[in-house]
C-alpha cells in the first residue's frame, strides 16, 4: 500500500475540491503522491474529480501527470461503463415474474444511487443477492449468458464452501473480464444472521434497469456496509470507509433506525466502530458532529487513530496492522471464541488488552 505525503492536502481535495489549498501548499510532488495514494485505496476518481475542479492545481501539473489523469479517468469510466452494459445485459434477461427479486449490493447498488451513474464510485464486481428462493433461477440466467462458474479454490474457500455466494466470470464477447458474485445471504450467515426475506420487503426498485433490480433500503445498505467492512477485519481500502462516510455526511439513512436495526442483527457495536473510523478517516477531530459519536471507548484505543494514520502511512506502521489484523482475524474465524464473546468490543478487549494496546504504545 502506497503512503500518503499529506493526509491533510488529501481530504481537501477529495471533500472540497481543494478549496483550502495554498499555492505554496501544494506542488507536482505532492499531487503524484495523492493520485498513488488514492488509486492504492481505489478512490482515484473521486480524487481526480477534485483536482479537475481546480483550474489552480490543474495549471502545475506537467503533461505527464495530466496525461496520467486523463487514463486512470478514462480506465475508471471504461469499468463502470462495462458494468452497466452488463447489468443492463442481465435485467432483459430475467423474467418479468423475478423482477425485484434480484438486489445489487455494494457498488452495483450504490452506483446510479448514492454516487451519480457508476462514476466515480470505482467498482471491481458486480454483487448480487438473490436469496435461496430465487438463487437457482438467476444463476441460470448467468450461465445462459455467457457467464462461467468459477470452481471453489484455495484462494475462496471459506464463504463459497459455506454457499455465502458464488462467483461467475464472463470474458468472451466483454472487452474485460466481468466478475458478479451471486449472494445466498447478505452476509457470512455463520456469523450475522440478518433474514434475507426482511431485507427485501424494505427494499426499493433500483431507478434504473427497467426496475428488475432492488436495493436495500438505506438503513439496510449501511448497516450492509459496515458490516461489510466487519467482515474484511476493518482492513479494507479507503473506498468502503468513505462510502459509509458517504451517508453520514449527507444524512441518506435514518440512524436511528439504522441503531435499532443494528441492534436486532446483533450488529450495533460493528456500526458504531465502523461509523467512528469512517468519520475519524475523513473528518479527523469531528466525531463528537455526527451520528454514533458513542462508540465503545474501550475499542477507540485500538481501531482510533493508529489504525487510520497505519492508511496514510502504511510503511511505518505496518507492525501495527499486521497485528491488528491478525488478532481480528483470529477472533473472527474461532466460532468458539466468537460465540462466546457478546460483540466486537468483547473480543478486541479480549485480545487487545494484550499485545495490540503494547504494540500501539510503542508507536
Amino acid at each position: 500500500m502506497k503512503r500518503c505525503g499529506s493526509p491533510e492536502l488529501f481530504r481537501e481535495i477529495l471533500l472540497n475540491g481543494g478549496k483550502g489549498i495554498k499555492k505554496t501548499d501544494i506542488g507536482e510532488q505532492e499531487i503524484a503522491g495523492i493520485l498513488d495514494f488514492a488509486e492504492d485505496n481505489e478512490i482515484d476518481p473521486l480524487i481526480i474529480e477534485g483536482i479537475e475542479r481546480r483550474p489552480g492545481i490543474i495549471r502545475i501539473l506537467s503533461p505527464e501527470t495530466l496525461n496520467r489523469i486523463r487514463v486512470m479517468k478514462r480506465n475508471a469510466v471504461f469499468k463502470s461503463l462495462l458494468f452497466r452494459r452488463e447489468l443492463q445485459k442481465i435485467a432483459s434477461a430475467i423474467p418479468r415474474n423475478l423482477a425485484g427479486k434480484p438486489m445489487l449490493l455494494k457498488g452495483a447498488a450504490l452506483a446510479g444511487t448514492v454516487y451519480p451513474a457508476g462514476y466515480p464510485r470505482r467498482m471491481n464486481d458486480i454483487d448480487i443477492l438473490a436469496g435461496a428462493d430465487f438463487f437457482a433461477d438467476l444463476k441460470e440466467v448467468l450461465l445462459k449468458n455467457g457467464y462461467a462458474g468459477r470452481p471453489i479454490g484455495a484462494k475462496r474457500p471459506y464463504t463459497e464452501k459455506i454457499f455465502y455466494e458464488e462467483r461467475f466470470i464472463k470474458s468472451a464477447g466483454c472487452p474485460d473480464e466481468v466478475i458478479l458474485e451471486l449472494h445466498k445471504s447478505l452476509c457470512e450467515p455463520t456469523r450475522f444472521d440478518i433474514p434475507v426475506g426482511e431485507l427485501f420487503e424494505r427494499s426499493v426498485r433500483h431507478p434504473e434497469f427497467d426496475g428488475i433490480f432492488s436495493i436495500l433500503s438505506p438503513e439496510d445498505m449501511y448497516i450492509h456496509l459496515c458490516v461489510h467492512l466487519a467482515q474484511k477485519l476493518f482492513d479494507e481500502n479507503l473506498k468502503h470507509l468513505y462510502d459509509i462516510f458517504v451517508f453520514i455526511e449527507r444524512g441518506l439513512a435514518d440512524f436511528k433506525t439504522v441503531l435499532g436495526r443494528a441492534g436486532i442483527y446483533g450488529v450495533e457495536t460493528i456500526t458504531r466502530i465502523s461509523s467512528r473510523l469512517a468519520v475519524n478517516a475523513f473528518r479527523p477531530g469531528n466525531s463528537a458532529r455526527y451520528p454514533f459519536s458513542g462508540a465503545p471507548g474501550d475499542i477507540a484505543g485500538i481501531l482510533k487513530e493508529r489504525y487510520i494514520e497505519s492508511f496514510f502511512d502504511p510503511e511505518n506502521l505496518k507492525l501495527y496492522r499486521f497485528e491488528h489484523h491478525l488478532r481480528l482475524r483470529q477472533a473472527l474465524l474461532m466460532p468458539a471464541i466468537f460465540d462466546d464473546l457478546t460483540d466486537f468490543a468483547g473480543f478486541a478487549l479480549h485480545y487487545g488488552k494484550t499485545r495490540i494496546i503494547d504494540l500501539i504504545s510503542l508507536h
